[in-house]
């Protein structure tokens, strides 16, 4: 998940598991300061990441870290993680330090930048992987004084156009609860877009299948669309409770586990098929199937997997 776009537009505050490694399992964004934290990145490093893709610098540097720590290689030394990436002829590294001061359990990034100088360990000499190069950098003394905001507990931020909606990862069920208040927004289908939009180009991997996916606008467009909506509400659903499962789509489909494959009823050129994934979870306490379209094509030579329909179906407990 990226959610650098989240905490950079309060520039406070700090997003719990915005990222995730099977090694060190949820990885939280802190905003922190000038030296430490997603302020430092955006502040010495932002120019760093220029040959990722993206529209502009910060969809550059939000890339290139989601790439960083979903591909990277990972050594330990002095207490901090640290990703290795090799994009092209350059390295890039992010730092990932435990608690804070060796207090606390929640993983959390530190810094993440281009390497420039230093030393390259023996572990990354010679690997042909996508990997990084060595940092001397990542010393925890040597960042910040001050303890990052909420170390000691971080929780979810919610964006102020984010629904209000909590989804909790348990092994391999998710569970998702949703405040009991009236309405949330007057327009959920446009703060569900704009919180998916921050999604779009990145790689999230089914763990049952290991098909990996990604969200563009038209698959969100399909997913917030008025027919998927409807089909939601008619098996007994709230529009609040769809567009909760909607902005959640990630963590069900890494769960969900792959029912059928299909090639499409149309002469597509570009349309190899549609794959059907089934996640089971539960939204308000009540025993839910929702169900996934994944829709392969072809761009450029390349296979596209992308996420496109979401509808929830009740399920026996």
């Amino acid at each position: 998940m990226d959610s650098s776009d989240i905490v950079f537009t309060d520039k406070k505050g700090q997003v719990s598991g915005a990222f995730y490694r099977k090694e060190l399992g949820d990885i939280d964004l802190v905003w922190g300061n000038e030296k430490i934290g997603l302020q430092k990145i955006v502040d010495k490093h932002l120019k760093d990441f220029a040959d990722f893709k993206g529209n502009n610098p910060y969809e550059k540097m939000s890339n290139a870290i989601n790439e960083i720590v979903e591909n990277g290689k990972l050594l330990s030394e002095n207490g901090v993680n640290t990703l290795w990436y090799k994009n092209g002829d350059d390295y890039y590294l992010v730092g990932i330090s435990k608690g804070f001061n060796k207090q606390g359990d929640n993983n959390w990034i530190i810094t993440s930048y281009k390497k420039t100088k230093g030393k390259i360990p023996d572990e990354i000499k010679g690997d042909t992987a996508n990997l990084s190069a060595y940092s001397d950098e990542f010393n925890p003394l040597l960042t910040s004084k001050d303890e990052p905001l909420n170390s000691k507990g971080i929780v979810p931020q919610e964006s102020k156009t984010m629904l209000e909606s909590k989804a909790k990862t348990q092994g391999k069920r998710v569970d998702i609860e949703i405040p009991k208040e009236k309405d949330f927004f007057k327009n959920l289908r446009n703060n569900t877009k704009k919180v998916l939009s921050v999604l779009k180009g990145q790689v999230f991997e089914n763990i049952n299948s290991g098909m990996k996916a990604q969200v563009s606008s038209d698959g969100i467009n399909k997913m917030i669309s008025v027919k998927a909506v409807d089909k939601s509400i008619n098996n007994g659903y709230t529009k609040e409770e769809h567009f909760a499962s909607v902005e959640n789509v990630i963590n069900l489909y890494k769960i969900s586990k792959l029912t059928q494959s299909e090639k499409p009823n149309n002469n597509s050129v570009d349309v190899i098929a549609y794959h059907k994934f089934i996640a089971d979870f539960s939204i308000n306490a009540k025993p839910t199937k929702a169900k996934i379209t994944l829709r392969e094509t072809i761009q450029a030579g390349n296979r596209i997997y992308s996420l496109e329909l979401l509808e929830l179906e009740k399920a026996s407990n």
